[in-house]
């Protein structure tokens, strides 16, 4: 009796998963979490589609442009012709926002992202990139936040340029459909760099590494190794001022962001989406 038993169990496990499985991609869309940025999302197993099942609201890519193309990937021996900016991200966003004008007038691309950030951090850019950008996008423009005759225009999606950004071209261009990726610099002129044109403000967290570790704090800990009084400080003013705040170049852990979280930082960087998520999820709760 108790080898039947074990044998009904062998065969009805790979059902059981199987229905799960099913669950899962038939139930309903995560929780959104408006905090959760997926860093390199790219190096994901399905870029970007794996961060929205996981309600990621924010996906990082990094990208070069190449012959009027933008190829993703961190580094130049990584890069492939198929790997671009529109397969891997435009494309499917487009599906995706296509799909739920279906259901709503408005679209979008996961309910609770208002709007979906796709931070763009250009490693490489020429005199032509921007143009070249502009160009991609227009074929995306239906779903993308942007701005018209210097007024601002929601969208599904924001594209925020980070790294190499051509920071005078976004700032004078009154017709774009992207946005600034801010230094702290930029905070002393709010009228160049308004929230219409830098609406995060972001910076590593090796600028505010303390000359000597504090070693009554945990090892491992923010509070041991940055000075916390001036992030805080930063933190405040561009919640003040209206800015979304990011801080990137920190261990990717529970204890890191438990103090990022506490701390009101917009976005909290991340490679394990799962962690994040269930750190995010119980936040929630308590």
């Amino acid at each position: 009796m108790n080898k039947l038993l074990f044998v009904l169990k062998l065969i009805a496990a790979p059902v059981v998963l199987v229905l799960l499985q099913a669950q899962v991609s038939t139930g309903k869309e995560p929780a959104a979490l408006p905090r959760a940025h997926a860093h390199n999302d790219y190096y994901h197993d399905r870029p970007l589609l794996d961060a929205l099942d996981h309600g990621f609201c924010s996906v990082e890519a990094d990208v070069f442009p190449c012959d009027g193309k933008f190829l993703v990937g961190h580094d130049l021996w990584e890069l492939r012709p198929k790997r671009t900016l529109e397969a891997l991200y435009l494309k499917p966003l487009k599906e995706r926002f296509d799909a739920s004008l279906k259901d709503s007038e408005k679209g979008s691309i996961l309910a609770g992202c208002e709007p979906l950030i796709l931070l763009v951090d250009l490693k490489r850019r020429t005199s032509t990139t921007y143009d070249q950008l502009h160009q991609v996008l227009s074929n995306y423009q239906g779903m993308l936040a942007g701005v018209q005759d210097g007024r601002l225009v929601p969208g599904a999606v924001m594209v925020i340029l980070s790294g190499n950004r051509p920071i005078e071209q976004i700032k004078d261009d009154k017709d774009r459909l992207v946005f600034l990726d801010g230094r702290p610099e930029q905070l002393d002129d709010p009228n160049q760099f308004s929230t219409s044109v830098m609406p995060l403000v972001s910076i590593g967290a090796g600028s505010f590494r303390r000359a000597k570790e504090d070693e009554t704090r945990p090892p491992g800990s923010l509070e041991r190794y940055l000075e916390m009084n001036r992030l805080e400080d930063l933190v405040d003013r561009c919640h003040t001022e209206g800015y979304k705040f990011r801080l990137w170049g920190f261990p990717d852990t529970p204890a890191c962001w438990s103090t990022l979280y506490d701390m009101d930082v917009d976005l909290i960087n991340t490679d394990n989406l799962s962690g994040l998520q269930q750190f995010l999820r119980d936040a929630r709760q308590q």
